[in-house]
């Protein structure tokens, strides 16, 4: 990804958290200003821990949408009743 000496915003498309390289991720060990491509190739999402493969850059223009449709993750739910 060629950030071009801008900085960037990654979003997950698997649960939308949203990664802005200028605040990093200080409790993850991200100082603010870290490209994404140099984080460890390792590196998880830490809302859903997608690989980080699963990112793509976003642009301001399509950031509030992503915002607006993010939701919580949800813990599995059991069944309301089982079939045995």
């Amino acid at each position: 990804l060629i950030s071009e000496g801008r900085v960037m915003k990654f979003i997950c498309t698997l649960c939308n958290y949203v990664l802005e390289e200028a605040q990093g991720l200080p409790a993850g060990g991200i100082e603010p200003g870290t490209k994404f491509d140099n984080l460890p190739e390792d590196w998880k999402c830490p809302d859903c821990a997608a690989a980080k493969e699963y990112f793509q850059s976003c642009s301001c223009v399509s950031l509030p949408v992503y915002e607006a449709t993010k939701v919580a993750p949800t813990q599995a739910r059991k069944p309301a009743h089982s079939c045995t």
